[in-house]
């Protein structure tokens, strides 16, 4: 059976309002007072009524994370969700996960009753590929507070900065003495716009960092060719030549990639870094099947974290657009990257 605040007071011989004044920490009551009621509550086994607390408040104290239905399109790395949690109990709020098809959120019937039905004050939007533009709209027209993340939005949102990060990875290479660098992407193409926006911005980083170095940019790879189980005899074709022609470097957009032409090399007889250096994007554990790789680190727990803390601030300024904040790369130095082998010491390119 729950303690109300009633029994409590019905306890101490007191009056209701001196216990709730004294749960709350308001003035009213003497400090003597409070610490009885306080400790009798903690015996007793009060909780305070959250769906009671809401309704005088205006509040529930709850941040609801919305994901679609198809995870495919909100992907959730551990990270980013460890950074959201941790935002969240700073503040002493609780977080609700929930996963939503594309016809609730694009209705127009819905979408304004989706803060009641999910009891939380504002929205972490975690749908970051083929997102509806119809959603955007209705979000934005009924002024839910909401803040997207891991999506490229024009306002209110938290992303990694993959232009930031692409630059930054070849940068590393160029800083070796790198000049034949290409780039390695089998699950997005750059024109497809249903793709996560971090497949064109981390080709758009790396393409124009080789041009500012008067560079060719050399793309690997494209979904349509890994549906079609084509992935390593592409990239055989690639590094099976002289050496005078092949890469000295790959940028890879994901482990997936990096992994294949790690092994690929192999069986061509190239050392990894002697002969080809490796980087890759991704996260911790940097140990990939025993191959420590160089990785350009995707900040997932700092735009968990950021992006919660936008909300607080919407929530706190509801009216005010938040600008959109592109949260940097870092680079772990592994074992897959070093100097050029010495053939390659010229200024050759592609």
């Amino acid at each position: 059976m729950s303690v109300s605040q009633s029994s409590i007071a019905k306890q101490l011989g007191l009056s209701q309002r001196a216990v709730s004044l004294a749960l709350k920490g308001q003035q009213g009551v003497s400090d003597a007072t409070r610490q009885r009621v306080v400790v009798a509550a903690k015996e007793m086994g009060y909780r305070p009524h959250s769906f009671a607390r809401a309704t005088l408040q205006g509040r529930t104290d709850c941040l609801a994370l919305v994901l679609n239905t198809d995870a495919t399109l909100s992907m959730l790395p551990s990270r980013m969700l460890d950074g959201v949690q941790s935002a969240v109990e700073v503040t002493n709020r609780h977080l609700i996960v929930t996963a939503l098809p594309d016809e609730k959120l694009t209705s127009e019937g819905f979408v304004p009753k989706i803060l009641r039905e999910l009891a939380a004050d504002g929205l972490l939007i975690n749908y970051n590929a083929a997102i509806p533009r119809r959603m955007i709209d209705l979000i934005e027209a009924f002024d839910i507070p909401s803040v997207w993340l891991n999506s490229k939005q024009s306002h209110n949102c938290v992303h990694p900065d993959d232009h930031q990060g692409a630059r930054l990875a070849t940068q590393r290479l160029l800083q070796l003495g790198h000049r034949r660098i290409a780039y390695v992407d089998y699950g997005n193409m750059p024109d497809d716009p249903t793709c996560h926006y971090s497949g064109r911005d981390r080709w758009a980083g790396y393409a124009e960092t080789l041009r500012d170095a008067g560079l060719t940019p050399r793309r690997i790879g494209d979904s349509q060719t890994a549906r079609n189980g084509e992935m390593p005899a592409d990239l055989r074709a690639a590094l099976a030549v002289p050496a005078q022609e092949r890469p000295t470097a790959l940028l890879c957009y994901s482990s997936r990639d990096s992994r294949a032409a790690y092994h690929l090399a192999g069986v061509l007889g190239l050392e990894t870094p002697r002969d080809l250096s490796i980087i890759r994007f991704g996260s911790p554990p940097y140990d990939d099947f025993g191959v420590n790789f160089t990785v350009a680190v995707i900040p997932e727990f700092e735009v968990g974290w950021q992006a919660t803390q936008m909300l607080h601030a919407k929530l706190r300024q509801p009216g005010r657009e938040q600008p959109t904040v592109a949260v940097p790369f870092s680079l772990h130095q592994g074992a897959t990257v070093a100097s050029p082998p010495e053939i390659t010491h010229s200024q050759s390119n592609f």
